[in-house]
Parts: C-alpha cells; structure tokens; sequence
C-alpha cells in the first residue's frame, strides 16, 4: 500500500501540460451519443411494459381461452 502510494504522489509531482484541445465536432459526438441512449432506454422501457402489460391483461380478458 505504501508503495502505491508513492506511486501515485510521484505521478502527481511530475506530470505536465498536455497542450490537448477538444475540436468542434467533439461536443456534437457526445450530444448525439447522449440523445441517442436515452432514446434507445426509452425504446427498450416501451418494450419492457408492453410485455409487463400482456403478462398481467392475460387472465382479465373473458373472450381468451385457457388451453391448459
């Protein structure tokens, strides 16, 4: 542990400016990454309720037989 901790001071002391950017596109990537995911959970959640739904109509409907 002491040696991992000396590890990461050392890390710390010498590190230098990195001289990065982030170029333009960088931020319309990660919007789109973002709109996209929340549009899939939300896909993905319609799914999930449709069957919960199906599940739980099955004995309610009269006009449904039971073929057990």
């Amino acid at each position: 542990m002491k040696h991992l901790t000396l590890l990461i001071a050392i890390t710390i002391a010498c590190t230098q400016p990195a001289y990065a950017y982030l170029d333009p596109g960088t931020g319309s990537i990660l919007l789109q990454s973002i709109i996209g995911g929340i549009a899939a959970m939300m896909m993905f959640g319609r799914g999930v309720l449709a069957n919960v739904k199906e599940y739980f109509s099955k004995g309610n409907d009269p006009d449904v037989e039971d073929h057990e």
